[in-house]
């Protein structure tokens, strides 16, 4: 054998034993029932890396249902990344492979299925059966409570992701931490879900609660997250940790003994009780005691005018670019500042530009200022390496002007255009019917009734715009701010609204039976919040 040729056998040998290894943790162990489709029920499990025979203290043990009829293998071997997880935390990762019969509702038979498999399980390894974790999702996320509520006492912790048949919340499940998620755009899923989790509050049972904007039936990122920092927490068994109260209206979290905690809803309190998962829930409430980390901030000129950016804390390629115009000649720094989108941007991963335009009628793209501002943004997406995303524009006074004329110019691609407190909009047949946010103060009476037509007339020419009057002039207040940043995150993460408002009744309806002229795309639950206020 020459020497290449036992380099390419060597190699063949190591590979073929990383694989060993590697599916050394992944076993499985069959057990029999009386269901018509399970006679022989398989149950796949993982061994966490770190498992030492010679420990005395058993291993906790995490059940994770997939999707309705899942194999099991796959969920066992890194589906989702609970594999990773319980190597992190020592624990095993038992995947049920059931197959119809009802098998999500325990007492016929899967719940002494699993109960088996695990004895079996226990007899090989160390593995502490006496108080179990259940994860699931969809179909799974019915297992996933419905076992804990058949044997809660021997359940450690238990969350469901997107699920739509919950068990009638009792007394005995105080003592048993549950979380529930859901996108908000699994409507029928959404619906049942936070429903259960009110049922559950008015009988004392404290259920952590959480939902995802725009998310259909999937599993966002941010749900997993959550769900990891929650059971890390329950199979840890820590004590003493700083408790936060959540709100659900807002996603904000406060210090469990502050003032600010006392004020907020039962019906809307959650309680958080780490920090972890209180950084994985939402937002804090409060200004941490810490260094400010400078923002990044660049200048750049473009045929003598001025356009300021500020960079995100991170970003990626795909990191949008959202175009901020200010009142009327407004220096770019200005806008940033009185705007404060920044919180909005870092979470969002977005690059902030703002113009100095101050000069003519600047507000049309056609004077020159929209090849300025194309070049500004190609300069900035070269620079950071950003993929050439449709922008996003917002504006104020006349920097509304400018965002619902540029939305219209060939010079730039448009993803959404919004604006507050506009007296000029395009006329004629609109050409980029992209989506639209316009707001007016009710006491800015003329730009109030020209926005309220142009709304109409964007609509009827198959546009989508959400249109909200708002208390006091034509100044940028604080709600006209907080519906913007709203919007922002919407349109940002894409989709279709599932949400729909009328204009004349401020009601959330169906989307067919709202006339075409007065339909509001609200697209979140908290948007729509904002808009009936």
């Amino acid at each position: 054998m020459n020497l290449k040729k036992g380099l390419v056998v060597a190699t063949m040998f190591a590979i073929a034993a990383a694989f060993a290894d590697g599916a050394a943790s992944v076993e499985s162990v069959t057990v029999p029932t009386k269901a018509p489709h399970n006679r022989e029920a398989t149950f796949w499990y993982h061994v966490p890396a770190s498992y030492d025979a010679k420990r005395k203290k058993p291993y906790p043990v995490l059940v994770y249902f997939g999707g309705r009829n899942c194999k099991g293998k796959d969920e066992a071997s890194g589906k989702l990344g609970w594999s990773d997880w319980a190597d992190e935390n020592g624990a095993f990762l038992v995947c049920p492979g059931f197959q119809d019969d009802n098998y999500w509702s325990p007492e016929a038979w899967s719940g002494q299925a699993l109960f088996d498999a695990l004895a079996a399980l226990k007899r090989k390894y160390r593995i502490d059966d006496s108080k179990i974790c259940y994860y699931g999702y969809s179909a799974g996320s019915q297992a996933a409570n419905l076992f804990p509520a058949w044997r809660p006492g021997r359940c450690r912790a238990w969350v469901s992701h997107a699920c739509g048949v919950f068990h009638e919340p009792k007394a005995t499940m105080r003592a048993v931490p549950g979380l529930v998620t859901c996108g908000d755009a699994d409507s029928a899923r959404y619906v049942i879900s936070r429903a259960f989790v009110e049922k559950s509050r008015r009988r004392g049972v404290d259920i952590i609660w959480k939902s995802f904007p725009n998310h259909p039936h999937d599993v966002p990122p941010d749900s997993l997250r959550l769900a990891r920092a929650f059971l890390s927490h329950c199979i840890s068994g820590k004590k003493g940790e700083e408790v936060f109260i959540g709100d659900d209206q807002d996603d904000m979290f406060y210090p469990a003994k502050s003032a600010e905690a006392e004020f907020v809803n039962p019906v809307d309190r959650v309680s958080l009780p780490s920090r972890t998962i209180a950084e994985a829930w939402g937002k804090p409430a409060f200004k941490e005691v810490e260094p400010p980390v400078p923002e990044e901030i660049v200048r750049i000129a473009v045929s003598g005018s001025e356009f300021v950016c500020r960079v995100p804390r991170e970003y990626d390629t795909g990191s949008r670019v959202v175009v901020l115009f200010g009142g009327r000649g407004w220096p770019g720094a200005k806008t940033l500042k009185e705007f404060g989108f920044g919180p909005l941007a870092d979470r969002e991963r977005a690059f902030l530009i703002s113009p100095s335009f101050s000069k003519g009628e600047y507000w049309n793209p056609e004077t020159g200022t929209g090849k300025k501002l194309a070049k500004a943004v190609v300069e900035i997406r070269k620079r950071y390496g950003l993929k050439a995303n449709p922008i996003v524009l917002y504006g104020y006074s006349a920097g509304g002007q400018c965002a619902a004329l540029f939305a219209q110019s060939k010079e730039l691609s448009v993803a959404a255009w919004g604006a507050h407190g506009c007296g000029v909009y395009p006329e004629g047949s609109i050409a980029a019917k992209v989506p639209a946010l316009v707001t007016c103060g009710y006491g800015d009476e003329d730009r109030l009734r020209i926005s309220r037509s142009f709304a109409m007339r964007y609509r009827g020419q198959g546009g989508a715009l959400l249109f909200k009057p708002l208390l006091g002039g034509h100044e940028l207040g604080d709600d006209a701010k907080a519906i913007a940043r709203e919007w922002l995150m919407a349109v940002m993460a894409g989709g279709e609204s599932w949400i729909w408002g009328e204009d004349d009744t401020m009601l959330v309806r169906e989307r067919d039976d709202i006339e075409t002229e007065s339909r509001n795309p609200l697209y979140t639950r908290r948007l729509a919040e904002l808009w009936q206020r």
